[in-house]
């Protein structure tokens, strides 16, 4: 999260809010505290997100915001590759990397790169619902 502990990404559509995070590595993620960071967070907003998304250079996961179970697992690379040929060939930093997920999102929503954009048939049909709202 930034300094002022607002989450990377705050999708919000009539369907819903996704709230999302982008880090060089995963490993090194405190994920309940981050879960703590998130729901702090929509309890100051008033929302209620139906999905995190957490991301690195390697795999974008998400998980349900009610019960923060894992509903899916990408490749990053396979779906970043899309966005930028060279994606899996350059070190990748954070601020990068949260500019091509959110290209992704932007894709998923308004198909302006892809008819059927990357890993989409992977993840629940309520979370692309969501998206594309």
């Amino acid at each position: 999260m930034s300094r002022n502990d607002t989450p990377d990404i705050v999708l919000t559509t009539p369907k819903g809010v996704v709230l999302g995070e982008i880090r060089h590595r995963f490993d090194s993620l405190d994920l309940p505290a981050l879960f703590d960071r998130f729901e702090s967070y929509s309890d100051r907003n008033g929302i209620h997100p139906r999905f995190f998304l957490i991301g690195d250079p390697e795999q974008l996961r998400f998980y349900r915001g009610s019960d923060r179970t894992e509903v899916g697992t990408l490749s990053t690379p396979a779906i970043m590759d899309t966005y930028d040929a060279n994606f899996s060939n350059e070190v990748v930093f954070e601020s990068y990397l949260l500019t091509l997920v959110q290209s992704w999102l932007d894709d998923i929503a308004h198909h302006w790169k892809s008819v059927h954009p990357p890993g989409t048939d992977k993840l629940p049909k309520e979370l692309v619902e969501l998206i594309a709202a």
